[in-house]
């Protein structure tokens, strides 16, 4: 790794601080033991914009948020930091390969306060599940390169639990703040 031979030499950009992109580039850095500056960005876009002009060496993008650059050329594509192969950009290793352990899954959804009845928050999982399954929202998802995660409120809880712990050493040794 290039970052081993030069430290602090290089720098990434993030979305901001705290921010799915900025906790992929601090498990790397730790993993692979490498100091590589971290420059916070007021979202996405003005950070691929550095990227493609050449004024950051390296960023971690959302699929949605690249693949229009990575398609016609002004970026590529080093890895996918996915348990599987991304359908938009099927020739792209994963991260995991070249770096064991370097998975990390950006994912959105959708909370209500506790207590809530059980009818009305199943009343929205069938709701969603049923905008979901809509062949249109699959081919947008498709097209931005997402898939739709069909978990239910007891999966969610799982997965949110499973992310804190697993998130948790990452923010705390890196010592990041969000804004």
């Amino acid at each position: 790794m290039l970052a081993r031979k030069e430290p602090a030499r290089y720098s990434y950009g993030s979305s901001g601080n705290g921010t799915f992109s900025h906790l992929l580039m601090e498990m790397l850095k730790k993993s692979q033991n490498v100091q590589i500056t971290h420059v916070p960005y007021k979202g996405v876009a003005p950070a691929l914009t550095d990227v493609i002009g050449g004024n950051l060496d390296i960023m971690i993008s959302t699929i949605p948020a690249c693949l229009q650059f990575v398609k016609g050329g002004q970026l590529k594509a080093l890895a996918v930091p996915s348990l599987q192969r991304a359908p938009a950009l099927p020739n792209v290793p994963l991260a995991n390969e070249a770096v064991p352990g370097l998975v990390g899954e950006l994912w959105v959804a959708m909370y209500a306060p506790k207590g809530v009845p059980a009818e009305h928050v199943e009343q929205m999982r069938k709701a969603v599940a049923g905008v979901q399954a809509m062949p249109e929202m699959e081919a947008f998802f498709a097209a931005q390169g997402a898939t739709a995660m069909k978990a239910g409120p007891a999966e969610l809880a799982t997965i949110t639990k499973d992310e804190i712990a697993r998130w948790a050493p990452v923010i705390r040794d890196s010592g990041m703040k969000i804004d």
